[in-house]
């Protein structure tokens, strides 16, 4: 006899960092590797955290746009994410990041984040934040949603 399992598809209400947001914020910013860094004990530059205990780090003066998202597009973001179907696209190696998606609790706080390289296909997220890998083709959607959010993303932020 055979088992068919069961694929099971997350859904927004119960999934982390979704659950936790009250609201999701873009933000857009100059490669922060040429302008954010500290030098590591062992001497080597690195670039700063982006948020601790809840706050982002990074000021406000090289932040060139944040944007709000709605009901719809978080909804986008979420099917983005945790979208189930094979994507066989690829990842590139540069990790040049101008943007960072925050989600924010009911008292403001940042619970997660993912900052993210439309270039290259690549990001780094706040512990405890997973989903399914981001390849280009991805990010080329992801880039949709933060022009529909209002952003301005030109086909620099793809190179």
């Amino acid at each position: 006899m055979t088992v068919k399992v069961k694929k099971l598809i997350p859904k927004i209400d119960n999934t982390f960092p979704f659950d936790k947001a009250k609201r999701i914020e873009v933000i857009s910013y100059e490669m922060r590797h040429y302008w954010d860094t500290i030098v590591k004990p062992d001497g080597k530059q690195a670039v700063k955290p982006l948020v601790e205990k809840g706050e982002l780090l990074m000021p406000e003066s090289r932040i060139t746009e944040r944007k709000e998202l709605s009901s719809n597009l978080k909804n986008k973001l979420f099917d983005l994410l945790y979208d189930t179907k094979e994507d066989n696209g690829t990842v590139a190696d540069c990790f040049n990041p101008r943007h960072t998606i925050l989600f924010y609790d009911k008292t403001s706080k940042i619970v997660a984040y993912t900052e993210v390289c439309l270039a290259c296909g690549s990001s780094e997220e706040s512990v405890g934040f997973t989903y399914n890998k981001l390849s280009q083709k991805r990010m080329r959607l992801l880039g949709e949603i933060f022009k529909s959010a209002g952003l301005k993303i030109n086909e620099e932020s793809f190179y």
